[in-house]
């Protein structure tokens, strides 16, 4: 198509025919202020002095400068509005869509100034492409009437993510098959591919089958005529109303994974939950709710951001019906299908915490939070080099829902009471035994005290950047921010567990307070105890004074506490209505040998410390365990 100018010798009126391409207005007519008309093209082309745009071609410049008597830059031609029969009647036309232009263009067909000109005028073809053909109409599409008219979606939704249902209020007048009309289905986080589709006609219903859809995500399914978008009818809904999601089977030799149905109760902006087929587990929708609002926040910004291989970017829960644990994240579910198929695992493609139903309400946000410190460490350490130490992990796990919710009290409480006597007895902070929540409270108080040595909850952020989480690597990463080995740590955070100074090494500094009754202490009685490395026991004694005992391991230390907060390395050692602390540092911990105590004179028992919560009998009835206890370790196929 070409574009004839016009030209007269009062002045120049421009014939626009107009043209649109790929929706961006080619030409354009701007009224100057002047009352002319200029040619313009590719937007604004007038410039803040009136002249002529550099985008309008030479030869139409040297015709305008000719014709105003301009040489050098054309300005607006005051005349050129003459030659319109009704200056006046000249629209602005600068914001005009390209649509509209030709809309425009049909409007003055035979009616208006462009029909006024003189046949035998002038004219100058210019070329504005070479797929434009010379001194032709342009090839203006009919308005098509719509098949749709009257048609709106009542409603929509994913039975599950390869099918969308959609609810029409009328039948379309065109074949509703799929090549006759058009499906379109978009969301914030990419489209999905419509590859089917199945008419109803006497319920208005249309069934079609897509590619697989992000869970959580909400997406927009737009349907009219074949290569059209007259009439366009659309509605949201959220993919995946029910899923087949991979779970592990814990009672299984080799902890297989099954395939379980699922139904979902929550979608958010950082997570979507869904609760096992045939089970309903009151509060589980709330707890979603809560990670998203509270547990997701918080943690991203102390510690990491998530991993996203499904691009959602949410975090999938699913609320099992197992009580063979209280939650549990596998690092298997971010890999390909095909990768962990080479290990004979099933991946789910995606990042997803599973939450036992059975653990209750009340534990449900708690156990959120610890199994997704699990998804976070992955995101961050991905088990390198196959290494991996749970009690940096899982304490950090139980420093998460401390983080969360300013302290994790059931941990600290479980400590503090010890119910089993096994950390009164020397539990290993570093060896750690699954199935023992006794573990996961004691790695949780010595990562307070350490984040407290370090100015608080914002300091477990570097204690989440440790490597590895190796006793050498931690040991590293204390010596230089506390100047202190991890042994040397270990034996502080114990005495502080007694003295609860206000601040100084003996400090939580505001991470932890424990009951005044004193740290979980060896059983009455007992004056030889036998443990393994990172391992160490309150001894409580009447004397002010305990001499270093016969027969200790190498690498056994003591300590002496009094009942004033001082301590005392020396012996003989200063326990003045105090206690005596002994720790093995063994260096060489990886064979975990237990070394003794050796016998020591304790004197006469000392009365039974106050109960945790008081109650009849030699011992507290068992406090509520937190389900973590049963978090399995996440599984490393790498180890198998």
């Amino acid at each position: 198509m070409r574009l004839r100018v016009v030209c007269a010798a009062l002045g120049v009126a421009v014939a626009l025919v107009g043209c649109a391409r790929e929706g961006t207005v080619w030409v354009g007519l701007n009224k100057p202020s002047g009352g002319g008309t200029d040619l313009l093209a590719q937007g604004d082309m007038v410039s803040d002095d009136g002249t002529i745009a550099d985008a309008v071609s030479p030869e139409v410049r040297d015709l305008l400068a000719e014709t105003s008597g301009e040489t050098d830059t054309a300005k607006p031609n005051d005349g050129a509005g003459e030659l319109l029969e009704d200056a006046a009647e000249t629209p602005d036309l600068s914001d005009i869509s390209a649509q509209e232009l030709t809309d425009l263009d049909q409007d003055w067909d035979g009616a208006g100034p462009m029909d006024s000109l003189p046949e035998t005028a002038d004219g100058l073809d210019l070329d504005l492409g070479p797929d434009i053909e010379p001194d032709t109409e342009p090839d203006i599409e009919p308005e098509v009437q719509s098949e749709w008219a009257g048609v709106e979606i009542a409603s929509a939704n994913a039975p599950d993510e390869l099918s969308l249902v959609v609810q029409l209020t009328a039948e379309p007048q065109e074949k509703m098959e799929l090549g006759d009309f058009s499906a379109v289905v978009n969301s914030d986080y990419g489209s999905i591919n419509v590859t089917g589709a199945t008419w109803n006609a006497e319920e208005l219903k249309l069934t079609l089958s897509t590619t697989r859809q992000k869970l959580g995500v909400t997406y927009t399914v737009g349907l009219g005529s074949q290569g059209s978008n007259m009439g366009l009818v659309s509605a949201q809904f959220i993919a995946a109303d029910t899923r087949k999601l991979w779970v592990t089977d814990f009672d299984h030799p080799s902890m297989k994974e099954m395939l379980v149905n699922s139904y979902r109760v929550f979608a958010g902006e950082h997570c979507v939950a869904y609760v096992v087929e045939g089970q309903e587990f009151p509060g589980a929708a709330e707890a979603a709710q809560e990670f998203d609002d509270l547990i997701y926040p918080v943690l991203t910004q102390a510690l990491y951001e998530p991993m996203d291989v499904d691009g959602n970017e949410r975090i999938v829960i699913l609320f099992t019906d197992s009580d063979d644990y209280g939650g549990y994240f596998s690092p298997v579910n971010q890999w390909t299908a095909f990768f962990a198929g080479m290990y004979g695992a099933k991946s789910n493609e995606m990042e997803i915490l599973y939450i036992s139903g059975w653990s209750g309400a009340d534990y449900f946000a708690e156990v959120e939070a610890h199994e997704f410190q699990h998804l976070l460490y992955f995101s961050r350490h991905q088990l390198k080099d196959g290494i991996y130490w749970e009690y940096h992990d899982e304490g950090l796990a139980e420093s998460a829902v401390g983080i969360v919710y300013g302290t994790n009290w059931m941990s600290a409480y479980y400590y503090q009471i010890d119910y089993s006597e096994l950390i009164s007895r020397g539990l290993s902070l570093v060896n750690w035994e699954y199935g023992l929540y006794e573990n996961y409270a004691l790695a949780y108080v010595f990562w307070a005290w350490v984040a407290g040595q370090l100015g608080g909850h914002a300091a477990y952020k570097l204690i989440f950047e440790i490597e590895h989480g190796s006793p050498e690597a931690v040991s590293a990463f204390l010596q230089e921010n506390l100047g202190l080995s991890l042994h040397e740590a270990v034996a502080a955070m114990m005495a502080a567990v007694r003295i609860q100074a206000a601040e100084g090494l003996y400090s939580f500094n505001g991470m932890l307070q424990f009951d005044p009754s004193g740290p979980p202490m060896a059983p009455a009685g007992v004056s030889e105890l036998s443990f393994q490395p990172f391992g160490g026991v309150f001894f409580p004694t009447t004397l002010e004074q305990v001499a270093l005992p016969e027969g200790p391991g190498p690498n056994m230390q003591f300590q002496g506490i009094t009942a004033l907060g001082q301590t005392d390395s020396s012996a003989n050692f200063d326990t003045t209505g105090g206690w005596l602390i002994a720790y093995n540092a063994n260096p060489n911990y990886h064979s975990w040998n237990h070394e003794t105590t050796g016998s020591l004179d304790l004197g006469p028992p000392p009365a039974p410390r106050a109960l945790l919560p008081s109650a009849p009998g030699a011992k507290a009835p068992p406090p509520p365990i937190s389900p973590n206890w049963r978090s399995p370790s996440p599984r490393n196929p790498f180890s198998e």
